[in-house]
């Protein structure tokens, strides 16, 4: 039933574009190759019903904020966004399946990347703002999500890593680990000691 609704839908926005030239909003139809985020894509957690879409790859989380109840936003060491993460996505989504797909659109002139995740945007979409300056939450006529708005974005979201920016990441990730490792290996031998001493005194 819902797919005939998008098929009907569909048909509308083709007739009044053919007849009145109304520019219309669907441009999934004609999609924008984003060069600015290239790597954009989502991760979905069965166990707890979470996503994280991802706005660049190979990036560490320096913090993290609450935009609402629902989406916590990600940011890098300079404070730029990096992914964010919805939770309880079966029900926060209008139209969440298997076979789901995102469809981001970066309106240059503007300076917005919306994030959709539906494949026929609703005519009538409510903004709604969020915690955080610029992020805004696209509702469609049932209340649920349908897209989220990021505005300025190119200040405001990272872009994309260079290959020597990756390996310096890795190279740095690689000696935190090495030193996290020490550190647990001088902590268990302490430990150990410890119990020796205890044991001899006994």
């Amino acid at each position: 039933m819902f797919e005939l609704f998008e098929l009907f839908e569909l048909v509308l926005l083709l007739i009044s574009k053919i007849i009145f030239n109304v520019r219309w909003p669907l441009e999934i139809l004609n999609p924008r190759k984003i060069t600015q985020w290239p790597e954009i894509g989502y991760d979905y957690f069965d166990d707890t019903d979470n996503m994280e879409v991802r706005l660049i790859e190979g990036s560490c989380v320096e913090d993290s904020v609450e935009a609402n109840n629902s989406i916590i936003v990600f940011y890098d060491i300079k404070g730029k966004i990096i992914s964010f993460e919805l939770f309880g996505v079966t029900e926060l989504l209008l139209d969440f399946k298997p076979s789901f797909v995102l469809n981001p659109v970066y309106h240059e002139d503007s300076d917005i990347l919306t994030i959709n995740f539906v494949k026929l945007i609703p005519h009538v979409v409510k903004f709604q703002k969020t915690e955080l300056k610029d992020i805004e939450v696209g509702l469609g006529n049932t209340g649920k999500i349908v897209s989220i708005l990021f505005r300025n974005a190119f200040n405001n979201l990272a872009k994309p890593l260079t290959e020597k920016e990756k390996v310096i990441i890795n190279i740095k990730m690689k000696e935190e680990r090495e030193r996290l490792d020490k550190l647990l290996m001088q902590k268990l031998c302490c430990e150990c000691k410890c119990r020796m001493t205890n044991q001899k005194k006994n």
